[in-house]
């Protein structure tokens, strides 16, 4: 398999991340399979990203708090923010290492491991064409 790597700036910051192991996918497509199959619907990437944070605050409210550690332990132990000339991670061992990260920001680089990893295209089904055609 070949590593993916999205790099992208956010608030003036430059992030790195890697693809996430098939295990930690399935665990959270589990976890927040509500919420990604409802903004996976969604055409306008602005209007995923707000509903997005939206359903998954309200999914929050309902979960315990395990669940929710979880989500963001397989979320954003796989991202990575330049300082100066390396790749620091942003999240260990429970915490997160960058003090100026703030709830906004979290839910957008969770949102964009969920895009990484192709998450919410678990909840599109390929017609039988399409499927015929990548086994050849």
């Amino acid at each position: 398999m070949i590593d993916e790597v999205n790099v992208f700036d956010l608030e003036g910051k430059q992030y790195q991340i890697r693809r996430i192991d098939v295990f930690a996918q399935l665990s959270l497509v589990a976890k927040l399979s509500i919420v990604l199959a409802t903004v996976s619907e969604q055409d306008d990437k602005t209007l995923i990203l707000q509903n997005f944070a939206r359903f998954f605050a309200a999914l929050a409210a309902s979960m315990p708090k395990e669940d929710l550690n979880e989500i963001f332990k397989l979320s954003l132990s796989s991202i990575y923010r330049r300082n100066k000339t390396t790749w620091q991670p942003i999240y260990k061992n429970g915490a997160m290492l960058f003090q100026d990260i703030n709830l906004k920001t979290m839910l957008t680089l969770v949102w964009k491991t969920i895009e990484t990893n192709k998450l919410a295209d678990f909840f599109h089904i390929n017609d039988t064409n399409q499927i015929e055609n990548q086994e050849s």
